[in-house]
C-alpha cells in the first residue's frame, strides 16, 4: 500500500491555515496571496545562524501557482485581522521544500527584515 502524499499536503495546509496567517509573496510582477506560519528555530539551529534576526516560515502550496524564489520574492506579513502590512521580509536562503514523490507539502522560507539596523 502506498502513502497518500496528497493527504499529507492537505493536513499540512490545514495546520498552516489554523496556526498561520494570510501573507503575500511580493514580486515585481505582482503580489501572490499565501498562508504562512512562523516557527521557532530549534536551539541547535540558532547556534548555527549567522543572522540573529532570522525568522522561519512554512508556506502552504495550496493556491500558490508560482513557487517562491529567494531572489525574486519578498514575504509580506500583516497585522492580525487587518490589511495593514506588518513586515516585508527578505528570503535570504534558497527556498526549501518538503516534496516527497514530487508533491509539495510545504515550502520553508528563511527570512530577515529588510530594514534591520536602520
Amino acid at each position: 500500500m502506498s502513502y497518500n502524499f496528497y493527504r499529507a499536503q492537505g493536513t499540512a495546509n490545514r495546520l498552516i491555515t489554523k496556526y498561520g496567517a494570510p501573507c503575500v509573496l511580493r514580486r515585481s510582477t505582482g503580489d501572490r496571496p499565501c498562508i504562512a506560519v512562523e516557527l521557532e528555530y530549534s536551539p541547535v539551529e540558532t547556534v548555527k545562524l549567522a543572522n540573529p534576526t532570522a525568522r522561519l516560515f512554512l508556506v502552504s502550496p495550496v493556491g500558490v501557482t508560482v513557487p517562491p524564489n529567494n531572489e525574486l520574492d519578498r514575504l509580506v506579513t500583516f497585522y492580525p485581522g487587518t490589511a495593514t502590512e506588518s513586515d516585508t521580509l527578505r528570503i535570504f536562503m534558497p527556498v526549501g521544500r518538503l516534496a516527497p514523490a514530487g508533491i509539495i507539502v510545504y515550502w520553508e522560507l528563511h527570512c530577515t527584515q529588510l530594514n534591520v539596523g536602520m
